[in-house]
């Protein structure tokens, strides 16, 4: 018995079992007489125990207690026990039934509990040998849907994402697929199909393109776009297949390619319907079911998310270009004013008159921190696209140190600042681009000079650890705090938020330094003890496993050269940038001329007959490269030709080397660049005036 009796049941199978107990009592009476009086009704307790449990062997202990008192137990006919010892018995005997009770309910409790175990165990080996295909089915659709996440992550563009939407259910889930979109317009277009059999595939491509569907279509697709829910007909009769059909030759089509399920999944982006999947089967032995829809859905889930993707990656691609193309124009209006300025400052600078010396100083140092500022900007846009091409090759860590000083010396002297240079007495040779590594101690020493007050300090050293170079950057200025220190380096981060901005910059010059010191495989880290108290940034970069065969000697800050007088053509679109450049060049000795645009520049060429030509690019009607080739197909073949523009990115500068250009360089430009151009220039071709 597994079941527990009900009370009733116990009720009468324990009064069964008394009066049984009782009749044998009665029967063996003659041979115990009243000897062992309660020797029936054990066995009758025990049965009730085994067959019911607690309640049958309860009410029997009752039941048996009654009868034993009074018609076993002397005085018989009255329930008043006189011998002790027979009351005695009576309790051990309810005692003993009690314990008997619990036992036996224990037993059934167990009992029942390995029924519904077996049970149970059954139902369950039922269920897995009923299920076995199914969780073998289940698998293959995991391992479809791993595999289908992993081929639509790696795609980047719209239309590959639906082409592979259409390719990946064939033929797992489907013989045929067919992906629809919702156009601009608000027409259903058909994007991709596949097919299981190739020659099908084409027939269905020819189908798809001769017979587009429509709202007015009441297709399962058309369904799912409506409502935006799966649609499953897991039987196609012809009678319904064709009702969809256009035409004789469509319902002939339709008939070859012969479907038999169809699940139509829409495909949802944040809960906007912009297409849909179809799903056909051929095989009429394998009609889809609620499974089947599932793993669709699921499939349509991660289209979509890829669909999506895409489309904000191109997004994102767009608006990086349209910023770097608004940066490197921006980088152009600027520099071409900064070009006029600096090149009538250096005009000034060699007439210049008692008290107006140190205003063209001001004005010549303000205009390279604009140029500085305007770069800085640039190199964050390159590093981020990676477009930063390091030309890496062994140089001296003194040179790299004190060319950077000199550059950052009048912010400098301007704050007061006392630098302290400590370099090595042996010479350290880096494996670095030589104007990038420059680049990284300069924008520290820029950021010390701005961070450390009025008369403050900043010192340098540099030395060998672990096999690398280590430059520390020290300074007594504003410090950091801790919270400041872990995002020091993130773009446009800057310690000092007050209001009055007295420190000036954009909060990208420790930016581009990380990055530049990454890009060469080192590091830089910065350390703090607190607020006003100073800062400590230290950068580690490879070092050259060799010296240079010959050393070259840096020209910072080197002088104007003289050379002997050229015919220097100037061409350039902003008149103030070609007159202030042709007044430079002509106080240095050199007979010039300009022009304003690309024809007249090759009117005055010709008959000019110039030297050497610094030529704008971005000129009205025919830009800089078009005038460089055009001269270099009419035989200025040995003439100077340089580009000077606002566009300084790597691949204007690859146009100019195409176009034939000898050098390109970024406005603005100083002078003694110019300057040392013509000298190099005459040299190399022995030109006399």
């Amino acid at each position: 018995m597994t079941d527990k009796p009900s009370h009733i049941a116990s009720l009468v199978a324990a009064a069964l079992g008394v009066l049984v107990a009782w009749g044998l009592r009665l029967l063996f009476n003659p041979f115990l007489g009243e000897r062992l009086p309660f020797i029936t009704f054990f066995p009758a307790l025990f049965f009730l125990a085994w067959w019911g449990g607690f309640w049958p062997t309860f009410y029997g202990a009752i039941l048996g207690c009654f009868v034993l008192s009074y018609a076993i137990l002397a005085p018989i006919g009255s329930f008043h026990i006189e011998i002790a010892e027979y009351r005695f018995g009576l309790a051990i005997f309810f005692l003993v039934a009690m314990a008997t009770a619990w036992l036996g309910e224990k037993f059934h409790v167990a009992k029942r509990e390995r029924q519904r175990a077996v049970d149970t165990a059954k139902q369950e080996g039922e269920h897995l040998r009923l299920t076995i295909a199914e969780r073998e089915h289940a698998e293959q659709a995991l391992t479809f849907l791993a595999d289908a996440s992993t081929n639509l992550a790696a795609l980047v563009d719209r239309q590959s994402a639906l082409q592979q939407a259409a390719r990946l259910p064939v033929p797992f889930l489907a013989d045929w697929c067919v992906v629809y979109v919702i156009d601009e317009h608000g027409a259903i277009e058909y994007h991709a199909h596949a097919h299981r059999e190739p020659q099908k595939e084409m027939l269905l491509g020819q189908m798809l393109s001769k017979y587009p569907l429509d709202w007015t279509s009441n297709t399962a697709t058309v369904q799912a776009l409506r409502t935006g829910k799966s649609q499953l007909m897991s039987n196609l009769p012809e009678p319904v297949l064709f009702s969809f059909t256009q035409s004789d030759e469509h319902r002939e089509i339709v008939r070859q390619l012969g479907p038999r399920g169809v699940i139509s999944v829409p495909l949802k982006i944040r809960e906007r319907t912009i297409g849909v999947i179809g799903l056909v089967s051929c095989d009429p032995t394998r009609p889809y079911t609620q499974r089947e829809v599932e793993i669709a859905e699921s499939l349509a889930v991660r289209v979509a998310v890829a669909v999506d993707n895409a489309k904000l990656f191109h997004a994102v691609k767009e608006a990086s270009r349209q910023k770097d193309e608004f940066l490197a124009m921006l980088a152009h209006e600027l520099r071409n004013p900064l070009a006029a300025i600096r090149y009538a400052v250096a005009v000034g600078q060699m007439s210049a008159i008692d008290g107006t010396e140190e205003t063209l100083e001001i004005i010549d140092r303000q205009t390279q921190n604009l140029a500085n500022l305007i770069e800085d900007l640039l190199d964050v846009s390159r590093i981020s696209r990676n477009k930063i091409v390091l030309r890496r090759e062994p140089v001296d860590l003194a040179a790299v140190i004190n060319g950077a000083a000199a550059t950052v010396r009048p912010l400098l002297d301007e704050k007061q600042h006392e630098l302290e240079l400590q370099l090595p007495d042996d010479t350290i040779y880096l494996f670095a681009d030589p104007t990038r590594a420059e680049q990284i101690i300069a924008n520290l020493l820029t950021n010390a000079a701005k961070y450390t007050p009025n008369g403050g300090s900043v010192a340098v050293t540099a030395g060998v650890e672990d096999g690398k170079a280590v430059i520390h950057v020290r300074d007594t200025g504003i410090g950091l705090s801790p919270e400041v220190i872990t995002r020091v380096f993130e773009l446009f981060a800057q310690a000092d938020r007050t209001l009055d901005r007295s420190e000036g910059g954009l909060g990208i010059g420790l930016t581009v330094a990380r990055k530049l010191a990454e890009m060469h495989g080192g590091t830089i880290t910065v350390d703090s003890p607190g607020l006003n108290q100073g800062s400590t940034f230290t950068v580690r970069l490879p070092i050259a496993q060799q010296a240079p065969a010959v050393a070259q000697p840096t020209a910072n800050g080197a002088s104007i050269a003289s050379t002997n007088p050229q015919r220097v053509l100037i061409v350039d679109d902003n008149r103030d940038t070609a007159v202030a450049c042709a007044q430079l060049f002509t106080k240095l000795g050199h007979n010039v001329q300009t022009a304003n645009d690309g024809m007249t520049a090759l009117e005055t060429a010709r008959s000019f007959k110039p030297q050497a030509i610094f030529l704008d690019i971005g000129l009205p009607g025919m830009n800089g490269y078009e005038v460089a080739k055009k001269l270099r197909q009419e035989g200025f073949t040995d003439e100077l030709i340089v580009a000077v523009s606002g566009y300084g990115q790597p691949e204007d500068r690859h146009r100019s080397r195409q176009a034939g250009f000898d050098d390109h360089l970024v406005k603005p430009v100083h002078q003694n660049a110019l300057s040392s151009l013509l000298q190099r220039h005459a040299e190399k071709h022995a030109v006399v005036a």
